[in-house]
């Protein structure tokens, strides 16, 4: 068994983060000494941040939900990878076939997400978040995975 005394300062480092414990910060959280990248271009809303190995390499990505319109009618997947201060865009084109998928806006209650997991049982990890048809035909929600 580790004892650390509490008035101790841990500090635990890998080669691209460092953790600091909360005995130095007055609000009790450990701290992510880490740069993040800007806010993604052209973006109306910005939904609630994930965090996956989306890519496999051993390292949490960050997934960031988004519109790019006031009405929602376009969104978009941004990652930024570990270390980087830079967002790509991963996925844009919710189209299939004739009908274009976008998200359905957030609010304070049911903010824009994307749910995380391995739905298909394959190994990797896949974003499961619910869609609405924009493309002007019935409108209708649907749960997509990507």
């Amino acid at each position: 068994m580790c004892r650390v005394s509490p008035t101790s300062h841990l500090k635990f480092s890998s080669p691209l983060t460092t953790f600091t414990d909360s005995s130095r910060h007055p609000d009790g959280n450990f701290t992510k000494v880490e740069i993040m990248p800007a806010e993604p271009p052209a973006v109306k809303t910005v939904g609630q941040s994930s965090f996956v190995d989306f890519d496999g390499d051993g390292y949490q990505d960050h997934l960031l939900p988004v519109c790019l319109d006031e009405g929602c009618q376009h969104s978009a997947i941004y990652l930024a990878k570990s270390g980087s201060k830079e967002w790509v865009s991963v996925l844009s084109d919710f189209q299939r076939k004739e009908t274009l998928w976008s998200f359905v806006p957030g609010n304070p209650s049911q903010p824009l997400a994307l749910h995380l997991g391995d739905y298909n049982l394959d190994g990797f990890p896949d974003a499961l978040v619910v869609l609405r048809n924009t493309s002007g035909r019935v409108y209708q929600h649907v749960a997509a995975s990507f």
